[in-house]
């Protein structure tokens, strides 16, 4: 996802002062580059610049870690929620196939 819209910015201003028949061949390009269909191409390059992968897209900071990740390697998600099962009973049904008359 960062490397489309590094593309889709930096061919935004290109894309928007080419003539249609340039446009065509800037949207390949991107297209062929990307992956995206022609659809979603079209819209990232003609809608409004897109924030840079590497800045918040909202604007938070963020907070610094609690703790390092030796600590967070120690301890996995399993072995901290591991709780005992129930033990079930297996009941036994017994179906009759006979009809009776």
């Amino acid at each position: 996802m960062a490397a489309r819209r590094q593309v889709t910015n930096k061919l935004r201003t290109q894309y928007r002062k080419a003539s249609r028949v340039d446009k065509g061949k800037i949207l390949d390009r991107v297209v062929d580059t990307t992956g995206m269909g022609r659809p979603a191409a079209r819209r990232m390059l003609a809608g409004p610049r897109l924030p840079d992968p590497a800045e918040p897209v909202d604007g938070r900071t963020l907070r610094p870690r609690a703790y390092g990740d030796d600590v967070a390697s120690e301890a996995s998600w399993a072995d901290v929620n591991v709780r005992p099962r129930p033990e079930r009973k297996a009941e036994t049904v017994t179906v009759s196939t006979r009809q009776e008359s």
